[in-house]
């Protein structure tokens, strides 16, 4: 029975966390003993679906001091045997707050230092597998002892900031690094030419039986509005376009249209995000209603599915629309336009381009064969992401071999 160990920031609502659950759902137990370990155990939104055979590892508390949120931090403030480090992180916010660094690079900054902290873990394992970029990367090829490094990269390299020789020797120390899409393989090994042997494709695994079954519970909007549902699902983060969603819908609900377009997510851009709705009068058309343990039973009683992400490694929220077979608009972001086909089973616009945006959402309001034609073509997508689903459990089995 193979030893295998998980890292990742948190188990918090998003779409790493959502892909880690996913495949700990799938694997077969008779060939694992799998430990998780993640640093923050705040906002813990997953840890009732992690299965019962994961072993949860509770990190020392240097560790989280180190690795966990600003809000840890100031709630030890006082632990004055571990003020060196707490100042040391307090001081790093302020500088994540006062200069230029993307979020990707100031990290990998803090790391250099923050790792002198942090104690290796005692037990040896036959993989260690990094979930997520940057933190958990680091973690795990400097605090781990395993036989075999795995490490996952989701976000597009050329996007973070950080400087190829800062991570050029942790991705040549893992044995295999993998990639959500082929664009990104291809934009990773323009980076780092050398890695060409170790980089391997793997999307995210997405239970379709477990979305299926939770789009049909009883599950209603609250409301007794009857005209038009647009449903967009992810965090309230810039990088998912939102900015873009709130002026197509004032473009729309200028065109005189009857609609409600609802957002499913929380996040750091709330109170901004609701600042704009109400300078945009959109209040009562915009409708931000948080995070919901099941999203799917209201995408299911959507009629339109929307995602204007700016970038994406691979959007899990429109995979699962595919599973639900919505008419979907999406923007030509790396991530998104590679799982569907324009005009043939959704729409695809410029990224960032909220009147293409609007256009598209007003083609589909106004052709009920139009939305016919993308659910109906759809239908095989089920079938083909089952087959996916074996064949990415079977690539698990190879690179944690």
């Amino acid at each position: 029975m193979k030893r295998i160990l998980f890292v990742i920031d948190s188990i918090t609502c998003g779409g790493a966390e959502k892909g880690l659950i996913s495949l700990l759902n799938n694997i077969e137990y008779s060939n694992y003993d799998v430990d998780l370990l993640y640093f923050c155990h705040e906002n813990e939104y997953y840890l009732n679906e992690i299965p019962n055979q994961v072993h949860i590892i509770e990190p020392d508390l240097v560790t989280q001091l180190a690795l966990s949120s600003g809000g840890y931090v100031l709630s030890h403030v006082w632990n004055f045997h571990y003020l060196s480090l707490i100042i040391k992180r307090i001081l790093f916010g302020i500088m994540g707050k006062i200069d230029r660094d993307s979020y990707f690079r100031r990290r990998a900054k803090d790391w250099k230092i923050l790792r002198r902290y942090i104690p290796e873990l005692e037990k040896k394992y036959d993989a260690a597998i990094a979930y997520l970029e940057n933190y958990p990367v680091y973690f795990t090829l400097d605090k781990v002892k395993a036989k075999k490094y795995i490490v996952w990269q989701r976000t597009d390299y050329k996007k973070t900031g950080c400087k190829v020789e800062w991570d050029l020797p942790y991705f040549q120390r893992a044995d295999t690094i993998c990639v959500l899409s082929e664009e990104m393989k291809n934009n990773f090994l323009s980076e780092f030419p050398g890695m060409k042997e170790k980089v391997v494709i793997f999307p995210n695994i997405v239970d379709i039986k477990n979305i299926l079954e939770k789009s049909k519970e009883n599950i209603s909007f609250d409301d007794a509005y009857s005209g038009f549902r647009i449903v967009s699902v992810g965090t309230l983060r810039h990088v998912k376009g939102y900015d873009v969603s709130m002026r197509a819908c004032k473009r729309l609900l200028e065109k005189g249209y009857d609609f409600r377009w609802y957002i499913i997510g929380s996040g750091e851009e709330l109170k901004q995000m609701q600042k704009e709705i109400m300078h945009l009068g959109i209040e009562e058309r915009f409708i931000l209603l948080g995070n919901k343990r099941n999203p799917y039973a209201f995408v299911a009683q959507s009629d339109i599915f929307v995602q204007c992400s700016y970038r994406e490694g691979f959007s899990t929220t429109v995979f699962e629309a595919k599973c639900l077979q919505k008419p979907i608009v999406i923007t030509d972001a790396p991530g998104m336009k590679n799982q569907i086909e324009h005009g043939v089973n959704g729409i695809i616009v410029p990224t960032g381009n909220s009147d293409e945006v609007a256009n598209a959402v007003e083609k589909l309001m106004n052709s009920s064969d139009l939305r016919m034609k993308f659910s109906g073509n759809l239908k095989c997508h089920l079938e083909n992401s089952n087959v996916e689903v074996k064949r990415r459990l079977e690539l698990f089995e190879k690179i944690t071999g």
